[in-house]
């Protein structure tokens, strides 16, 4: 649908997303043709995407607890269509096993923050971004939005992790489709 918008240019060669933590579609919203300038604070930092397969950029390095993984080698793809923060099996085996998947809803705040290099910027998430309150049948469980997945025999290859819907929350997304870059700003927190 997009290439046909651009074919035709109806619109900007870009689109954004800001997404908000309320169930379902509430205040979330997807523009085309640019961004949404009530949406995020401060400036966009862009980065270039390293293949056209996919969103992907390269990113530095992960850090967490003051351990770094990643060696200057980190494949970013940035998807809206991927709910958690996924990462290489190899990449995420001491994350996954320090941050467990179900968490003690209680001791969110003793969690670490986890941190994406990408060009030099920090972004950070805290547990609070990253520990998704899930309520089934009145009761409020807490997951963390890390999963593992093995990337190895992919085209992207080892060390690739997918910045989903958990990042996506924090960092307003700029896809850049003309310029060929992805870009974040700090989204604006819902109320």
């Amino acid at each position: 649908v997009f290439d046909k918008i651009q074919q035709q240019k109806l619109v900007d060669p870009s689109f954004s997303f800001y997404m908000t933590s309320k169930p379902g579609s509430a205040g979330s919203e997807l523009i085309l043709g640019g961004v949404d300038n009530t949406k995020f604070t401060g400036d966009f930092s862009y980065y270039p995407l390293i293949s056209e397969s996919y969103w992907l950029i390269k990113g530095d390095k992960m850090t967490y607890n003051n351990k770094s993984f990643g060696n200057n080698d980190l494949k970013l793809i940035v998807d809206s269509g991927t709910s958690l923060i996924v990462g290489d099996t190899a990449l995420f085996s001491e994350l996954t096993k320090d941050i467990p998947q179900a968490v003690d809803c209680s001791k969110i705040d003793e969690l670490p923050n986890v941190t994406f290099t990408i060009g030099g910027k920090d972004y950070v998430l805290t547990p609070q971004d990253y520990v998704l309150r899930v309520t089934v049948l009145w009761q409020t469980q807490c997951m963390a939005g890390f999963q593992s997945m093995d990337f190895s025999k992919s085209s992207i290859g080892a060390n690739a992790v997918i910045l989903g819907d958990v990042f996506m929350r924090k960092y307003y997304s700029h896809f850049d489709y003309g310029n060929k870059q992805v870009g974040f700003a700090n989204a604006k927190v819902d109320n």
